[in-house]
């Protein structure tokens, strides 16, 4: 073996067996590309083809809390529930009233308070709560839905975008009885729901500026009124 020195590399810097050549930083990352096209590419395929809806999974899965969602309780338990007698929109003739009282004498009732059938979320929250009404039946609780809508442009509605819910879907023109119910330390509010006992009094009340989509709450309320 010849002690000669080794050479010089063309840097200047003498060569050692164990010098090797450093790849530029984008020589590491470009095996990273194919994965992040993979990772966007799965985000798309999940917004454009989401998962089957599960309302009893929605609100736990955003994990949006009252605060963040603007609710308030409205009326107080105990309160004496404002009576209503309303026309239910699916009757083309217009004579189909449905009252609160008649209600009662049956059993306690789930009211819903939704913006009308031009509120997409209002639509999603119904149609979300008419997929419970076996569990809602179950617990031997009646629904209805009010909104300032006129009997015939909610018919017009379930006609334009071919979505019909399953509900009894009354009509309150001026939100008479809306501004009844839907109001909390804050002033007044555009969704709520109430469960009303036989008795008429208030069992459970929320009122905000979204739909109430807690439904293990609701469910859970509606089981313990009487």
């Amino acid at each position: 073996m010849s002690n000669s020195p080794a050479k010089p590399n063309p840097a200047g810097t003498p060569a050692t067996e164990n010098s090797v050549p450093k790849a530029p930083l984008s020589y590491h990352l470009v095996p990273l590309v194919p994965i992040a096209v993979s990772i966007a590419v799965a985000l798309v395929v999940s917004e454009i083809y989401p998962k089957p809806h599960d309302p009893m999974r929605m609100h736990a899965a955003t994990n949006v809390a009252r605060e963040q969602m603007d609710e308030t309780t409205g009326l107080a338990v105990g309160t004496t529930a404002p009576g209503f007698e309303l026309v239910e929109a699916h009757d083309v003739a217009g004579t189909k009233k449905i009252a609160l009282a008649a209600m009662l004498k049956q059993s306690p009732v789930l009211i819903i308070f939704y913006a009308g059938y031009s509120c997409p979320r209002c639509v999603t929250h119904l149609r979300d709560i008419a997929e419970l009404r076996q569990e809602f039946d179950k617990a031997g609780i009646q629904i209805v839905a009010i909104s300032h809508d006129s009997p015939q442009t909610t018919r017009d509605s379930i006609t334009q975008f071919d979505e019909d819910i399953p509900l009894p879907l009354l009509s309150d023109p001026g939100d008479k009885i809306a501004a009844q119910y839907l109001t909390g330390p804050w002033g007044a509010y555009t969704h709520g729901a109430y469960i009303v006992g036989t008795d008429g009094r208030v069992t459970f009340s929320v009122v905000g500026e979204h739909p109430y989509t807690d439904y293990e709450s609701l469910l859970s309320a509606a089981g313990k009124a009487k």
